[in-house]
């Protein structure tokens, strides 16, 4: 007895499936295995600029300031430098090469300020005259302690550049010494 309309996959409709299947599963391989097995330093959105995060394969480099006795080590394209100022000897304004080198304004700062606090010194940064060893035991990430200081970070309050991308270059060097400063350490 014949049975009408009995239909199957035929072997071309099963090799078209099975070539999709493997070409997906390749693909796939191909960028997770890129993605894992990379030796190039993962770049922020702002690897332009010479930012990058903290990654082992990156130089080990320092800037150390001297008049404090600290260092504050990273692993970056960029170079980092500061000077503290006649008057501010608890400021030390950090200075990216990379955003000096694009952006002529921002020879002098740009990349931020670290503080200097001793233990029972106000600070203006919380606001509320905090001491700076509770401000530092209440946000221990933004705060290092060495020896008898406490040491923060402070966001340039001017503009460097003047362009969009200017700006945007700055909040990256601004952000990347700002992760920095909980790694400070004694000279």
């Amino acid at each position: 007895m014949k049975i009408k309309n009995q239909r199957g996959f035929t072997t071309l409709e099963i090799l078209i499936v099975l070539l999709v299947v493997v070409a997906a599963g390749a693909t796939g391989y191909f960028v997770w295995h890129e993605d894992h097995n990379s030796n190039k330093p993962t770049p922020s959105a702002f690897a332009g600029y010479g930012h990058q995060m903290q990654h082992s394969n990156m130089p080990q480099k320092s800037v150390a300031i001297k008049e404090w006795g600290v260092k504050l080590p990273y692993r970056s394209s960029d170079t980092l430098s500061y000077k503290i100022a006649a008057g501010t000897p608890n400021t030390a304004t950090i200075i990216s090469a990379n955003l000096a080198a694009k952006y002529s304004g921002c020879k002098t700062f740009g990349a931020g300020q670290i503080l200097r606090y001793t233990a029972n010194e106000g600070t203006s940064m919380t606001g509320s005259g905090q001491t700076a060893s509770a401000a530092a035991k209440a946000h221990p990430y933004a705060w290092a302690h060495i020896g008898s200081y406490y040491y923060t970070f402070a966001h340039d309050d001017t503009k460097c550049a003047t362009t969009t991308a200017g700006d945007i270059a700055q909040n990256a060097a601004n952000s990347f010494t700002e992760r920095l400063v909980s790694r400070l350490q004694a000279e």
